[in-house]
């Protein structure tokens, strides 16, 4: 699920720009249909923004029309994308330059029928860190959010296994979708994530207050997994021309570390923002990217609604107690290109 910021220069967008499209402008004929999925298209805002930039580049010089497959999981507003994606892409629709599909599914398996035409170009941004729920091991750390975190070796070890597992149905899904030639662009965020240890601590400031019972906190935790240099590289191996390939279907063409710049601390250390409207964006956030999970999580709670206001609330008096560079949405992430070979 993407989360779009004010501020958001969309770098990874630019990325793809920058490593794809001058590889795929090579392989294109006069007239031909690009064939393009988004793992986590979410509601389509970062989508349409990348859509847009890739017909304007790929049609203007060669008549190319561009499919989209945008893909997300079945509970997605799928409503709200139809409408975005029309509406912000409606003169390229018009120019019958782009079109688009929806695939109701997770990503973590195959997504195209037998005699549907493969891929020339797959990407994901901050998607690939949500993994299968397989683990039905209790936390045995309630103020935990991340499973990852738990005090329970096996709990975290049935989620790192969950998570291996993920990413290798992923990458065999995708590589035989992608036409040879064709390029897996992915952003993988990373661990050092800030504000999950501050969602933590407030969950432990309820607990400790008497607000909020362990078998609720145990419930508030997210199915997310965030993966370390050496797990998403898994699987991969250096060829003889010391290239990295993944099972000799997937070889690493560009590959690097960068982070995205909390946009509420930026304006605050810019003078643009009070320190009060840092911590609202920060838990805004947070609210975004958590919130739908905890309440989905709470619902045969009568005071679900109740819980989450206090458990937010806690969240923004602790952000205003720490300074922004403890309480911030700043992360690290992993870019990968990939060619199908």
């Amino acid at each position: 699920m993407k989360m779009l910021y004010p501020g958001n220069k969309h770098r990874y967008n630019f990325s793809i720009q920058e490593f794809v499209v001058p590889r795929l402008m090579s392989q294109i004929k006069e007239g031909c249909t690009i064939r393009v999925m988004d793992n986590g298209c979410a509601t389509g805002g970062n989508s349409a923004f990348f859509l847009s930039k890739l017909v304007k580049e790929l049609a203007s010089e060669t008549g190319a029309h561009v499919k989209a497959y945008l893909n997300d999981i079945p509970e997605n507003e799928w409503g709200i994308l139809t409408s975005t994606i029309e509406s912000k892409m409606s003169m390229e629709i018009a120019q019958n330059h782009f079109s688009f599909v929806t695939i109701p599914k997770t990503a973590y398996g195959d997504l195209l029928s037998a005699d549907e035409e493969r891929m020339n170009l797959i990407f994901s941004s901050t998607t690939l860190h949500w993994v299968t729920v397989i683990s039905t091991l209790p936390l045995a750390n309630p103020v935990a959010v991340l499973p990852q975190n738990d005090s329970s070796e096996s709990v975290r070890k049935s989620w790192t296994d969950s998570a291996a597992r993920d990413w290798d149905v992923y990458l065999q899904e995708r590589s035989k979708e992608t036409v040879p030639g064709g390029f897996i662009a992915l952003m993988v965020i990373e661990g050092g994530n800030t504000f999950c240890t501050m969602m933590e601590a407030a969950k432990k400031k309820l607990l400790d207050d008497g607000k909020m019972c362990e078998e609720i906190a145990r419930k508030l935790y997210l199915p997310v997994y965030l993966r370390e240099h050496d797990e998403i590289m898994a699987g991969f191996k250096e060829r003889a021309d010391g290239a990295l390939v993944w099972k000799d279907t997937l070889e690493v063409i560009d590959i690097r570390n960068s982070k995205f710049q909390c946009p509420f601390t930026s304006e605050y250390l810019d003078n643009k923002k009070t320190n009060e409207e840092r911590v609202d964006g920060v838990v805004s956030f947070c609210k975004g990217f958590a919130g739908p999970t905890f309440l989905s999580r709470l619902s045969a709670v009568d005071s679900a609604e109740t819980i989450m206001e206090e458990y937010w609330s806690s969240l923004k008096q602790l952000g205003l107690q720490c300074s922004s560079d403890d309480f911030q949405t700043t992360y690290g992430y992993k870019i990968i290109v990939l060619k199908r070979i």
